[in-house]
């Protein structure tokens, strides 16, 4: 026969077999957390998938998604969907749905309540429409934890397929923890996705004021349009075999787009005139790089953008203007551009003369190597010449 200290010996006994159950789950829980975490400091949209997939192995679920809501709360998507072998994938059918296909399940959510279903077949009569959903998907016990931030962003889903269960108050509140990690997680994603959208935006707009600065000119001197675009194209293609990154290449595509801005403020008789110039004329030239400077100072580009529009004619040996610099005073985004612009020059026609031979511009080209153009720069326009590697040539 039981004695009543016998029964206080089970029941203490079966106290602390719970409590060590409980605190295992947690510890384990907590284990998983701490990967999940490590998961979701990666900026890898395919973390998320993997974390449900570790949610579905501590919870011993077939399936685990999310959720998310669009339109007001109207519409709602499964967005990520991780599912067991054996288990069919609802994602692709479960797109664009009504949230009032899930009245029930609303009302909770909206109040960032968790819906705890251990058996499918006893929803009360008020769950009736996710009842018949939730059947006719073959789940038999389903745990459903808000995404709420502030306000109600979307939800988590367990699925158990295989057999009814109990949901513990344990696994919803650590699984409410989970849910604000990837809330973290996804609230980043966004934030990079908006300033993705910005700064494209932003190109946009840039895009936009280089071109307009650049059509001005255009309308002025038909040799200006074409002249631009092969200048940048030849300076890309040396700056490439200098191994200059993507970053820099935009810069100095810029910076050719431009560097003839200034001659907007040079009168049509000047740039359009047969003959010789006279040296006034020609100094009413040489104040093209300061004026483009000018024109574009008070603009937000990058300040190398600014220095090729007024360093494109300095020269190595100190002869070029508007300022006379040397060698490392010039900026190498310029030398580059002075070795381009020169070139296109000689073998394109203008209004004062035809256009001359490749040899006859390689021949000044080389012969000004060291004083006028950075030798290595002339270097990559010859290879590039050899290599037959420009294209209108």
């Amino acid at each position: 026969m039981k004695t009543s200290y016998d029964s206080y010996q089970v029941n203490s006994a079966q106290i602390i077999k719970d409590y060590k159950s409980k605190l295992d789950y947690r510890i384990n829980f907590e284990q998983e957390m701490n990967q999940i975490t490590a998961m979701l400091t990666k900026n890898n949209k395919n973390n998320i998938n993997r974390v449900l997939a570790r949610l579905a192995k501590i919870t011993h679920s077939n399936r685990v998604y999310i959720f998310e809501f669009k339109d007001d709360l109207r519409i709602m998507d499964n967005t990520y969907e991780w599912c067991a072998e054996g288990t069919k994938a609802q994602i692709d059918y479960l797109t664009d749905l009504e949230s009032s296909m899930f009245p029930w399940w609303m009302e909770n959510l909206k109040n960032n309540n968790p819906i705890i279903i251990e058996d499918v077949s006893q929803i009360p009569e008020i769950g009736k429409n996710e009842k018949a959903i939730l059947e006719e998907q073959m789940i038999k016990s389903v745990l459903v934890i808000p995404i709420y931030n502030n306000e109600l962003i979307g939800f988590m889903g367990f699925d158990d397929t295989e057999s009814v269960r109990k949901w513990s108050e344990e696994d919803v509140q650590l699984l409410n923890a989970a849910s604000n990690l990837i809330l973290s997680y996804w609230d980043k994603i966004i934030q990079q996705q908006e300033l993705v959208k910005t700064n494209k935006q932003l190109r946009e707009t840039v895009d936009s004021i280089i071109n307009t600065l650049a059509n001005i000119t255009v309308e002025r001197d038909p040799y200006t349009k074409q002249h631009c675009k092969r200048v940048s194209m030849i300076s890309i293609k040396i700056a490439e075999k200098m191994g200059f990154d993507k970053k820099r290449l935009s810069i100095l595509k810029t910076g050719a787009q431009l560097h003839d801005i200034g001659k907007i403020n040079v009168p049509k008789s000047i740039l359009f005139k047969p003959g010789s110039l006279t040296e006034l004329e020609f100094e009413m030239v040489k104040k093209h790089p300061e004026m483009g400077y000018q024109i574009i100072k008070e603009i937000k580009f990058n300040e190398k953008i600014k220095k090729i529009v007024i360093q494109h004619h300095e020269r190595n040996d100190g002869s070029g203007y508007p300022y006379g610099l040397k060698e490392d005073e010039i900026l190498l985004e310029s030398k580059i551009i002075a070795v381009a612009d020169v070139f296109e020059s000689m073998i394109s026609h203008r209004a004062y003369r035809p256009a001359l031979k490749v040899s006859e511009a390689v021949e000044f080209i080389c012969d000004n190597r060291g004083n006028y153009f950075d030798p290595e720069i002339v270097e990559h326009l010859l290879e590039l010449i050899e290599e037959d590697d420009i294209e209108f040539l």
